[in-house]
Order: C-alpha cells, then sequence, then structure tokens
C-alpha cells in the first residue's frame, strides 16, 4: 500500500489545450431544462469521447507549465480545476473539450447557465456529483490516500467563485491543510477560515523579474515561487505565511509600461510581417508585441488574432503551392 501523499497542488485548467480533431463541447440546440439535466448531457458527451489525453499534456500555457514545474519541485501529486471535468488528477485520460465558466459572448455553458437563472457554483455542484465517483473539493479531501497532506490551492478569483460551496463545505480540519494561492481579488472573495488559508502574495511579485507575467498566470506563478524560493510546502502555515510576507516587503510594484491600443487589423499586419522573426510562436509574439513594440493587447484577443495571421499564412502557401 503506497503511504500517504506529503503535499498535493491543485491548478485550474486552460483555455489552451492540445488539438486532437474531438472536441467535446455544448450546442445552442442543447435543451435541458435544468443544470441538473444539462450537468447529465455534458457527462454523457464526456463519457462518449473516444480520443484522450492525460491531463498533463492536454493543458497547455505559461500557467499549467508553472503548475507542472511547481509539482516536480514539491514532489507533488498535480490535479486541476476542470469547469468540464470536476477535480481530476494529472495522469487522467480526459478528451479535449471547449466550456469555461469565463463570462464571453460566445460562451455557450455561460449563456444557459444565465437562461436558467443558475451560477458557475451551482454548475460545479451539479457536475461534480453526476459523475461516476465524486469529483468534488469534499471528495477529494474525503479520499484517504491523501489524508494529512498539506494541499496548495492556486487558481484565479473565477474559479473560487465556482469553487466557492465546495470550499463552504470542507471541514475545519481540512481546510487547516489548505494553503490558498490567489490574486488579491480572489482573496477578497473569501471569507472566514478560508480567508485566512490565502498566502498574502500581490503584485509586487511582479517586481522578481523570474516571477513576472500576465494576470492571468498569477497564481501559478505565486505558487512557483512558493514553492521553489521559499519551500513553503514544507512549513507549518504560520510560518509559511510570515515568509510570503516578508518576501513581498522587499519588492516593489513594478509601473506598467504605456502600451498603444491599435486595431485588429494593425495588429494581424504587425504579426504578419514578423512572423518569422520569432518563429510563428504565439508567446514569443505575444512578448514581442507587448514588450518591443509596446502594443496592447490581451491575451484571449492576441490568441484570436493569432489564430487568423495562421490561417492567412497557410492559406497563401497553399495558393502558391498551387500555382506552381
Amino acid at each position: 500500500m503506497h503511504s500517504p501523499l506529503r503535499t498535493i497542488l491543485i491548478t485550474s485548467c486552460t483555455n489552451r489545450k492540445k488539438a486532437t480533431g474531438e472536441v467535446v463541447r455544448l450546442y445552442p440546440s442543447d435543451k435541458a431544462k435544468t443544470v441538473e439535466l444539462l450537468a447529465k448531457l455534458w457527462i454523457a458527451r464526456v463519457n462518449a469521447a473516444q480520443r484522450r489525453e492525460p491531463a498533463s499534456t492536454l493543458y497547455r500555457g505559461r500557467a499549467f507549465s508553472e503548475a507542472k514545474r511547481s509539482a516536480y519541485v514539491a514532489k507533488a501529486a498535480l490535479f486541476v480545476v476542470s469547469a468540464g471535468h470536476g477535480i481530476v488528477n494529472c495522469d487522467e485520460l480526459l478528451p479535449s473539450y471547449d466550456l469555461t465558466v469565463a463570462a464571453s459572448s460566445d460562451n455557450q455553458l455561460h449563456s444557459m447557465l444565465h437562461r436558467m437563472n443558475k451560477t458557475d457554483t451551482d454548475w460545479w455542484q451539479a457536475l461534480t456529483k453526476n459523475f461516476a465517483e465524486p469529483r468534488s473539493l469534499v471528495a477529494l479531501f474525503n479520499n484517504h490516500a491523501l489524508e494529512n497532506c498539506i494541499v496548495l490551492l492556486a487558481v484565479p478569483s473565477t474559479y473560487l467563485s465556482m469553487l466557492h460551496e465546495d470550499l463552504m463545505s470542507l471541514k475545519d480540519e481540512h481546510i487547516s491543510r489548505l494553503r490558498i494561492i490567489t490574486s488579491e481579488f480572489g482573496a477578497a472573495r473569501l471569507t472566514g477560515k478560508l480567508r485566512e488559508m490565502v498566502l498574502p502574495y500581490d503584485e509586487r511579485l511582479e517586481g522578481n523579474a523570474s516571477y513576472a507575467g500576465t494576470r492571468n498566470d498569477f497564481a501559478q506563478r505565486a505558487l512557483r515561487h512558493f514553492v521553489e524560493e521559499l519551500h513553503g510546502h514544507e512549513l507549518p502555515f504560520g510560518i509559511a505565511h510570515e515568509r510570503v510576507t516578508s518576501a513581498m516587503k522587499v519588492l516593489t510594484k513594478r509601473n506598467p509600461p504605456i502600451r498603444e491600443k491599435k486595431s485588429d487589423q494593425s495588429i494581424e499586419d504587425l504579426l504578419l510581417q514578423n512572423w518569422h522573426r520569432c518563429r510563428g510562436s504565439q508567446s514569443s509574439l505575444l512578448r514581442w508585441l507587448r514588450d518591443d513594440q509596446l502594443v496592447s493587447c490581451e491575451q484571449g484577443r492576441f490568441r484570436l488574432l493569432w489564430q487568423r495571421v495562421k490561417l492567412r499564412i497557410a492559406e497563401s502557401s497553399r495558393g502558391h503551392n498551387g500555382e506552381a
């Protein structure tokens, strides 16, 4: 029998996923009348999917890479909070899927929940209890194989909102094992004993160049700092909290550079002209655009523009080959 794990890390899933050809999603034509029926419809689609990837290779992007690196350094098991799968181990095989709780005009789940007068918390409750085995935080803490281990929960505010009822249902003895790493905005969403378990990371972390980044990956960058620099996963909570406080005191929040706003077409032209400079790398082009050209572009918007340029280049290449 395996001995209990000493540390486990829980991070959020990402919109960026490995392309597998088959993508599980909701459709405007789906007619579920309740959030419970919607969850069951979704789970049936997940269970029917054939092609699967380990969660560790399905999710892409810096936030997930930071979490994987932290798990490696801490010799910890890594779990993912997924809006489509609940709490899953990184070794679990998952189908590619398109589902998020983030509010946007094309978010099918968000639209359906809004029509039902339900929230992302209601979705999480319905989702996690309707799988063959419960996939909630409470179920994870009740797993005897994980008894007495420290749990580092590094997620953005949107995920704390989704997990709210799940977190509130934890026993006091389980809450005492939590170390919550999130933004100041995320921390403000918590109350009582949960709020007390938040580590005091804030935007001063940007003052350390090794851990600077975007708001989207703040929690995961702070997690890596906590594990790599402070070895906080090895410390009692009180000492770990003091170490984070001291680390933030010696850092200064960076003044962000003033970036110019440009139209979609202007940004696409810049990417097209400099595509080969960064070998078409999405992350490198974004850094070049923001840091070298000082152009303002939110990450989600940039991803869409990058995809358009990639398609234009592919179509142009096919055209030249056809003429030849």
